[in-house]
């Protein structure tokens, strides 16, 4: 193709007869050698020239090329059984004579239409063409060969995780296989083109093609991720937006509370991405959420949304300036009704008891214009000669055709869409206009009223007495758009007498709900003393973390190292009270049996250092204030959960006591208070207890078990109460009695093993930075555990704390400033005005001629007046 690129749309632009000649002899040509690359040179020329031969024959008068194509096909099966077919197909297509191509007229060479492509039963195909399967299950696929070869299969394209197996390869003509796509729960939900490609060497100088490109679509039972999204409505409609990934259909719940025991509203089976409800209260909170569905399964429900709905008005006003006569000459009659109030958007109107005597009300065209001045027709000149109107008009309204004469106080449907006023304020004068269009006839109009629904612009409003912007729940007044003086919108503030306690607050350590929240001192704000610095091992990495407890924020991630060996996890940490050392359980590639290292730990250098080999699988350790060790084993040791003594010089254990079974994790904390082990242990089926732990061994099962499954970690933090880290990724306070805190913060990692870095009491001095140069204010100071506190630093050399240009690292210049709080400013020549000498004497000596020396007395610099534009010189004046 690359010498001779003719094909079937050639001929368009060729000469007559030559040239259009030339692309059909090429096409003839390329037939030769195909037939010769199959049959051998003698036998191949031999079949090609019967081929054409015959084919001549067979072929109408007057041909084309496609009829010249046909012929030779025909040839094929007259001769040769349809052995070539597929060859000969390949052969023309490739020339743009393929299976869809259109000769058009055989007498134009310009209608004609080429197309490159086989016919189905001359290439791979593939049943079915989409499959689409819920993993793990395979996809499944037949590969029919109809090409006339023996081919070679190969496939491209299927999801990363998966594999593909032929259950015949080569493939021989007119044969199947089967493809299987398997692995398929590696794969991520989606629709992917495999691309299946035969190949037989050589043909045509092709290098292969594509045969079949069936596609799969896996999904999950569980579907990927929750539907969720949902809008405000401000009517009590709800306009609910589920979206899911792979969902089919969705389903969808609306309750009146969060835990869906009263559903109002259960559409199944929805196709549209949005679903609206109808018949919601007013100012009332709904709760929905929704689930996605395909052929894999049912999805789990989301989280629940919540919605509250407007608070939507209905009234009716009725116009009092009525009646009013229409008189008998062509002429316009208008009354008005007038609405007062705070006002609102308008959601729905309607038109009640137009009542109007006239006769041949065909006369008449009726409308009605809102306070902004839109205005929608009633009625246009209905019906003829009849008389008299009583009628009412909604858009609702079943019917648009009222009767002639329209005066069975029916509900129609208006002459326009009263929808018009939808939105629009509702406070105002409205206007009902009547044009009598024709004279001779007169009549009145006797009574009119709307029906109008809006969200009024009434807002409740709460008293916030302490001008905290947080108002009183129990004290409310009711305003028209916006709050007035003395109150505001929001109703959270818990103590309205106080400034410092609303929803804004910061939670500090007093006993009382500052941030207004309904728990007292909660957030670790009352860890005592200095207890700031946390650090926590992970059992499952080379991690130990450095947390603040005033917030639980990551202050740094240590990945300590055990020279000889890899650590894989740290699966407990304590520190020594008698001498500040940490010790720690370390798992380590390559320690034999799969045992554990007591080792100590150096947080400076962030280095473990090894005491010695424990023989079981410890999980937990802990120290008695005298530093006494003790450690005990995990569910799955032997002998599982059974504490021990360790002494921390070379790792030898003293077996002691059995402990209580849980169904998994185990961990101990010494309270030095009581001079008690607690011992936590199990996630599903929970122990909590305490040991003596001098023998008897005596122990105590505390009743209240851990909230939320296993307990990874504990510090006790004194009066009675643990700090521990907990399966849930958060930390808890646990007090001895079995009382457990709420949530507080969240952990990093799965922590198993807690000790503080500082010694209780222990504080350092920072001083207030308030213009952020990193210097602070020497004359104020306050205490910090560890670090700092946010605007405080350590140093207290800013002699200019309200200045960031004024610290000891600034530059000085010539500003009459100590800039770089060193002592007294030296003050340096610029051009100015002259000052007094800074000396007693009242008599100036003269100035010596200037110099760049340096001298050992006092020196002083004086700004003089320079009548030169040149830069100033220092003048150095000796005291």
């Amino acid at each position: 193709m690359s010498v001779n690129p003719s094909t079937y749309n050639t001929i368009k632009t060729a000469a007559v007869p030559h040239g259009v000649g030339y692309v059909w002899a090429t096409m003839i040509w390329d037939l030769t050698w195909a037939m010769i690359d199959d049959h051998g040179t003698g036998a191949g020329y031999d079949v090609a020239m019967n081929l054409v031969n015959e084919g001549m024959r067979l072929q109408v008068c007057s041909p084309g090329f496609v009829d010249g194509r046909n012929a030779i096909l025909a040839a094929d099966v007259a001769l040769y059984g349809g052995a070539n077919r597929c060859r000969i197909w390949e052969v023309f297509a490739r020339r743009g004579l393929g299976f869809s191509a259109n000769q058009g007229s055989s007498g134009s060479r310009s209608d004609g239409t080429e197309a490159f492509d086989l016919p189905p039963s001359c290439v791979l195909d593939a049943m079915p063409a989409t499959a689409t399967i819920c993993a793990p299950a395979n996809a499944v696929y037949t590969m029919i060969n109809n090409t006339g070869d023996t081919l070679t299969l190969s496939a491209t394209g299927n999801p990363a995780g998966t594999t593909v197996n032929f259950s015949v390869n080569p493939l021989p003509t007119a044969s199947n296989s089967i493809m299987t796509i398997g692995n398929t729960w590696a794969a991520t939900p989606g629709t992917y083109t495999i691309v299946v490609t035969g190949r037989q060497w050589p043909h045509l100088g092709e290098q292969g093609r594509d045969v079949g490109r069936p596609q799969w679509q896996p999904g999950y039972s569980h579907l990927d991720g929750p539907c969720q999204h949902g809008r405000q409505p401000n009517q009590p409609t709800a306009d609910l937006e589920p979206r899911c990934a792979n969902a089919a259909t969705y389903d969808a719940q609306i309750a009146t509370d969060a835990g869906f025991t009263n559903v109002v509203d259960n559409p199944t089976g929805l196709t549209s991405a949005s679903y609206q409800t109808v018949g919601l209260a007013n100012l009332t909170t709904y709760y929905w959420r929704s689930r996605g569905v395909n052929s894999c399964g049912t999805g789990d429900y989301s989280a629940p949304f919540s919605f509250t709905t407007a608070n939507i008005v209905c009234n009716t006003y009725v116009s009092t300036n009525v009646p009013v006569t229409i008189p008998t000459t062509v002429s316009t009659v208008t009354s008005t009704l007038t609405v007062t109030g705070c006002g609102g958007a308008i959601s729905d109107l309607n038109v009640k008891g137009l009542n109007i005597t006239h006769s041949w009300i065909d006369d008449l065209v009726i409308d009605l214009t809102s306070p902004d001045g839109t205005t929608v027709r009633l009625m246009n000149r209905p019906c003829g000669s009849e008389d008299n109107i009583l009628i009412n008009f909604d858009d609702a309204a079943a019917s648009p055709n009222f009767p002639c004469p329209p005066v069975d106080n029916g509900t129609y449907q208006p002459f326009a869409a009263l929808s018009a006023f939808n939105g629009k304020e509702v406070a105002g004068v409205w206007t009902l206009t009547i044009a009598d269009v024709v004279s001779a006839d007169g009549g009145t109009l006797n009574a009119w009223s709307l029906e109008i629904c809006y969200g009024p612009n009434e807002v409740t409003c709460y008293a916030d007495t302490d001008t905290d912007t947080y108002g009183d729940p129990n004290s409310t007044q009711t305003f028209c758009n916006t709050c007035g003086p003395g109150f505001v919108s929001d109703n959270n503030d818990c103590n309205d007498a106080n400034a410092d306690i609303n929803p804004a607050a910061t939670e500090i350590c007093n006993g009382i709900d500052d941030d207004c929240d309904t728990q007292i001192d909660e957030g670790g704000v009352c860890i005592p003393a200095c207890f700031s610095k946390l650090y926590g091992a992970s059992p499952f990495q080379d991690s130990l973390w450095a947390i603040d407890t005033s917030n639980f924020a990551v202050l740094e991630r240590k990945s300590p190292k055990l020279s000889g060996f890899t650590v894989t996890g740290i699966n407990g940490l304590t520190r020594n009270p008698t001498n500040g050392l940490f010790y720690a359980i370390v798992k380590v590639s390559g320690a034999p049996n799969n045992n554990r290292k007591l080792c100590r730990y150096n947080p400076v250098v962030d280095s473990l250092y090894e005491v010695g080999n424990l023989g079981a699988n410890f999980s937990s350790i802990t120290f008695s204030p005298s530093g006494q060790l003790f450690g005990v084993t995990g569910n799955g040791a032997t002998p599982p959960e059974t504490l021990f003594e360790i002494d921390p010089t070379n790792a030898n254990t003293t077996l002691l006591t059995a402990l209580g079974n849980g169904d998994d994790g185990e961990v101990i904390c010494y309270n030095p208070d009581d001079n008690m082990i607690y011992h936590w242990s199990g996630n599903g089926t929970v122990v909590f207890e305490k040991i003596l732990p001098t023998a008897p061994y005596t122990i105590t099962g505390i009743t209240s078990g851990p909230p939320n499954g296993e307990i990874f970690g504990a510090v006790y933090i004194g009066n009675g109460t643990f700090l521990t880290s907990t399966i849930s990724s958060n930390f808890r306070e646990v007090t001895t009695a079995g009382t457990w805190s709420g949530p507080m913060g969240s952990s990093p990692d799965d922590l198993r093993g807690l000790a503080f870095g500082d010694a209780a009491g222990a504080t350092i001095t920072c001083y207030l930075d308030a213009d952020g140069d990193t210097y602070g204010n020497p004359n104020i100071s306050a205490g910090f555990c560890d670090v700092c506190g946010s605007g405080y630093v350590s140093d207290n050399n800013d002699c200019d704390d309200s200045d960031g240009n004024v610290n000891p690292a600034e530059t000085e210049i010539c500003d009459l400033v100590d800039n770089d709080c060193d002592g007294p400013y030296r003050r340096r020549l610029r051009p100015g005005t002259m000052t007094p000498w800074p000396i007693a004497s009242t008599t100036v000596p003269p100035l010596p001629t200037p110099t760049n020396s340096t001298q050992t007395a006092t020196v002083w610099e004086m700004p003089v007046t320079l009548a030169r534009t040149t830069q100033p010189t220092y003048v150095v004046v000796p005291s």
